[in-house]
């Protein structure tokens, strides 16, 4: 992929920042609340970073109107306020919480595992476990949401205007990929040289 092509928020290692609160709330026990307030906005600048990054994108490499930089900036919002952090949050809050309830019902039956294991070092353990099984469940469910509710509600409300396709983030995606698919193609080795008989 060419560098320019390159998405910052995506295809390098600061995506891992939209995971910042789900961290926060595996470890909500052992942090101070500041920096478990932190978590959430250190994501929630993760998800207004990668949403300006698809409206500039929208704007100046596929030259849309403004409406449709407004669209895509905000379906973008839309998608990352669920998908990286609201969803993902309450998920691992949850999960943390029902675990460290149910390890604590059970702590007379195994005092020495507890002893060594306390519940809430278990519920963090789980919680952290939980993370990277929840992503795509998560990402898909808000794919078909956004697909389903989103899109169809701006074009009933702005006909003549949105994009019957969908916003931006479609066609950035697709070109993204198509430029992926060109430079992998040109880089292999078949690209550059005859088969064999």
């Amino acid at each position: 992929m060419p560098e320019s092509e390159t998405d910052i928020f995506r295809d390098t290692p600061v995506r891992y920042l939209g995971y910042t609160n789900e961290l926060g709330e595996a470890f909500k026990v052992f942090i101070h609340r500041r920096v478990y307030f932190a978590s959430y906005l250190v994501a929630g600048c993760y998800c207004v970073g990668d949403a300006t990054s698809r409206a500039h994108r929208a704007y100046t490499d596929l030259k849309l109107p403004l409406f449709e930089v407004a669209n895509t900036t905000a379906e973008a919002l839309i998608w990352q306020g669920l998908a990286s952090v609201a969803i993902p949050g309450f998920v691992i809050n949850r999960t943390v919480a029902g675990y460290t309830r149910l390890a604590n019902r059970l702590a007379p039956r195994f005092p020495t595992l507890m002893a060594r294991l306390p519940p809430h070092l278990q519920a963090t353990a789980v919680g952290l476990a939980c993370i990277p099984l929840i992503i795509s469940p998560i990402d898909h469910a808000v794919d078909s949401a956004i697909a389903a509710v989103y899109r169809p509600t701006v074009n009933a409300l702005f006909p003549n205007t949105a994009n019957e396709g969908g916003t931006a983030n479609a066609a950035i995606s697709k070109a993204r990929t198509e430029s992926a698919s060109v430079t992998e193609l040109h880089d292999s080795p078949s690209a550059n040289h005859a088969p064999s008989s």
